[in-house]
């Protein structure tokens, strides 16, 4: 003879059983009294700025624009963010060196560019000397600081640098 209700009865006693397995929350120990009293940090001087002084300048945060890096990969010019030891860490949107000087990976020198389209030159000219004094060195694929100049091409170099610092190629949009 079977019993209907058989099954449900056995689902109730498991889930009163697990419920009964589980752990009560745990009871904090009771707080201790202390002898360490906390002090309030020194009060600063209260800052005064006068009426109508604006807390942040209003003509925005003093960020130095990113400058314009090539990129070996790409074989264009983008805004280097971020870069240091002769490399560029974060590359970011298309540019173009201010004085229109650009690395020519198939010439392997520098050239001037009558036309860029989204960071790479399609037309390039005679050879031209970069602005600045951190220059990208096609042997190695970083960048160096270039001792002694010619058209196209660096004679002498020197130290690594960051293509993302003040001294490299000024960047216009």
């Amino acid at each position: 003879m079977s019993t209907p209700h058989r099954l449900p009865v056995a689902v109730v006693a498991a889930a009163c059983a697990a419920l009964a397995a589980c752990p009560s929350p745990a009871t904090p120990p009771p707080v201790q009294p202390s002898s360490v009293v906390a002090q309030p940090p020194p009060a600063a001087p209260p800052a005064t700025p006068s009426a109508g002084t604006p807390l942040v300048d209003p003509r925005g945060v003093a960020c130095e624009a990113a400058r314009c890096a090539f990129h070996a990969g790409a074989a264009g010019y983008f805004r280097c963010l971020a870069g240091g030891a002769g490399a560029c860490f974060h590359y970011g949107g298309p540019c173009q060196p201010s004085d229109a000087c650009m690395f020519d990976p198939t010439a392997r020198s520098f050239r001037t560019c009558a036309q860029v389209v989204e960071g790479t030159c399609q037309r390039y000219g005679a050879a031209c000397e970069p602005a600045g004094t951190c220059w990208y060195n096609a042997d190695e694929g970083l960048y160096r600081e270039c001792q002694q100049r010619k058209p196209g091409s660096c004679a002498g170099w020197g130290a690594l640098c960051s293509p993302a610092a003040a001294q490299a190629q000024a960047a216009r949009p």
